[in-house]
């Protein structure tokens, strides 16, 4: 399990909030916390941008493999989440 992994590719830097890797999935995670509710134009965005992040990291997930952890991953199911809170 990675906390925080940033990566840098395609010209941006890149944030997950949390990998957790137990074969054959890898569990991408993005993490919000609110204090009041948020409306749907906000959950959207972050919806969207979170999969845009992970589907970069996907693309590019060879380069990471081992400062990620992942090396006994062979083949991965890639899992966006969302937890809001």
């Amino acid at each position: 399990m990675k906390r925080r992994f940033r990566f840098s590719v395609e010209g941006r830097r890149w944030e997950i909030d949390l990998l957790a890797a137990r074969s054959p999935y890898l569990v991408c995670a993005e993490c919000k916390h609110w204090r009041r509710g948020i409306g749907n134009s906000t959950a959207r965005g972050i919806i969207e941008t979170h999969l845009a992040k992970v589907e970069v990291l996907s693309k590019h997930l060879e380069e990471f493999r081992e400062r990620a952890g992942l090396d006994a991953l062979s083949r991965a199911i890639i899992v966006p989440i969302i937890d809001a809170i």
